[in-house]
């Protein structure tokens, strides 16, 4: 017995999987096959049975059939069997499906909002910086939208000024967790992998995949900065439990890692400072 593919079952001759002869039954028809050197039509199926008899005690019934048996069947019998079954690598279910697995993970949160954070901007002061997160499927991603909130500063009773449109969308922020598969290298895999055989061709990791996660501030077309990246394990078997608590996880360590950064903002957008007694509105 012995392995020819890595995604195959085990490959055997047809008689050692066959359920129709006994032990003692497969061994004798291997002496025969022995004997004769599979040149079956060299046999004589009376001269094989009268042998059977003979020498293996056997039933005249139990002889010829094993006898017949073998002179017509000897090429099925004795092939490579070739399995029914073919089994689909873990990596190559979980980027074929990856849209669907993602949009079952967001799809979970209300209105897609994950919750409310607090964020940090660099020279801002004298406030909290509470966003709700947008959370949306993307192409091999799940992004967050996280835009400020506030509309106006307070100053005093009648003292107040507007933080504007382009003030606020200047303060925009977006995370996008990207998936992608690695080859046995490290590198990332720019193209679609569709077919068994290439991960049997050893191209793929087959261990784990990479995650990286990337933002940027502002709207527009902004330039994507790195946030964080790490590899992720691929799970032992795939059930929408088992991915649905995989992404959560992720998305749960990237929102840390939000919660801990303090972001810059874009040139041309000023800090906000509230001074002790203001407040925002």
């Amino acid at each position: 017995m012995r392995i020819k593919k890595k995604y195959v079952l085990l490959e055997s001759l047809v008689i050692d999987l066959t359920n129709e002869f006994n032990e003692n039954e497969k061994r004798i028809l291997k002496l025969i096959h022995k004997k004769y050197k599979g040149e079956p039509y060299s046999s004589n199926v009376w001269e094989v049975a009268a042998w059977l008899i003979e020498d293996f005690n056997l039933s005249y019934e139990d002889a010829f059939s094993l006898a017949k048996t073998y002179y017509w069947e000897n090429n099925r019998l004795f092939k490579e069997h070739e399995p029914l079954r073919k089994n689909w690598p873990i990596p190559e279910i979980l980027f074929a499906k990856l849209g669907d697995f993602i949009t079952s993970v967001v799809k979970k949160y209300s209105d897609v909002i994950y919750g409310n954070i607090v964020v940090k901007f660099d020279g801002d002061s004298g406030f909290i910086d509470e966003r709700e997160v947008r959370i949306w499927p993307g192409y091999k991603a799940i992004s967050f939208y996280l835009p400020f909130q506030y509309f106006r500063i307070i100053s005093g009773r009648y003292d107040y000024r507007y933080i504007d449109m382009d003030e606020r969308d200047g303060r925009l922020i977006r995370v996008d967790i990207n998936f992608s598969q690695l080859d046995n290298d490290g590198n990332v895999i720019e193209k679609d992998i569709w077919r068994t055989e290439d991960y049997e061709k050893n191209l793929v990791n087959l261990n784990e995949y990479l995650v990286d996660v990337v933002y940027r501030v502002g709207n527009g077309e902004k330039d994507y900065i790195p946030l964080m990246s790490f590899k992720v394990p691929y799970p032992k078997t795939v059930t929408l439990d088992i991915i649905n608590k995989d992404f959560n996880s992720i998305i749960e360590d990237v929102i840390q890692k939000v919660k801990n950064t303090t972001f810059k903002l874009p040139s041309g957008v000023e800090p906000i400072v509230v001074s002790a007694g203001s407040q925002l509105d």
